[in-house]
């Protein structure tokens, strides 16, 4: 979910440019500077007793992570076109605030409910629309259109994750509202493309997810490994489709 929507924005801008590379990491920093901060900062919040130099570990390397990921998007601001670059900004607030939004949840123990975990993977689809901007590409349906496919295909993977993990005795029950929840996604594409925000060809990404929903069903996976195994697999068709069908 970290790598996909980098991928997808890269391909649908077209052209690699030093800003849109920025991203990358600026992207990428941020998410280890949170995920080196945030078991400490739950400590603290909770009021566990926690050892100062856990504490001091994990807040140096949040802090160097971070100023690292502001250097980068700072770089990727000024290298983007003069023209692109408050759409680039508006774009950087967008996925920042969102990223925030869901470290806040994290904070209270509410990121795992299934709003959190909405606004944490639409924080990550984001950026896919932060590299098209910072390539110089307008913040418009078309730009918005590729993060929310990224989004369709988490929402498909969390439908997938939830049925796995439910009980015994109502997994055949979750599985079916996972293939009804992969039904709304394949409808919800459709209608991007109807709009014009997706290239037609794009729905051919839906495949690989609609395929591994269906697997669940037939054949429930054997293990959290096998589970996950499959969804590596699911997620590179997704991807690599996705990615010709977005190309200009």
């Amino acid at each position: 979910m970290l790598t996909i929507p980098l991928i997808l924005g890269t391909a649908c801008a077209g052209t690699i440019t030093l800003a849109g590379l920025l991203v990358w990491p600026a992207v990428v920093l941020a998410f280890l500077a949170r995920y080196a901060a945030l078991p400490a900062a739950v400590r603290v919040a909770h009021g566990k007793a926690t050892p100062g130099a856990f504490l001091a570990r994990r807040f140096v390397w949040s802090a160097i992570e971070t100023l690292a990921s502001v250097a980068c998007l700072a770089g990727c601001v000024l290298a983007a076109p003069s023209a692109a670059r408050p759409a680039a900004v508006f774009a950087a607030l967008a996925t920042g605030l969102l990223g925030a939004a869901h470290t806040a949840l994290a904070l209270i123990g509410k990121d795992r409910m299934l709003g959190g975990e909405i606004v944490g993977m639409t924080g990550l689809a984001s950026s896919a629309t932060l590299v098209m901007a910072a390539t110089g590409r307008p913040v418009d349906g078309p730009a918005a259109g590729v993060a929310l496919l990224a989004l369709l295909y988490f929402l498909s993977a969390l439908a997938s994750v939830r049925a796995y993990r439910a009980p015994a005795e109502g997994r055949r029950r979750a599985a079916a509202l996972g293939a009804f929840a992969q039904f709304d996604l394949a409808l919800a594409a459709a209608g991007l493309v109807g709009a014009g925000w997706l290239p037609t060809a794009s729905l051919l990404s839906i495949l690989p997810p609609a395929i591994r929903t269906a697997w669940s069903f037939a054949a429930p996976p054997a293990s959290l490994r096998a589970a996950g195994l499959r969804e590596v697999g699911v997620a590179a068709a997704f991807t690599a489709i996705a990615s010709l069908a977005l190309l200009p």
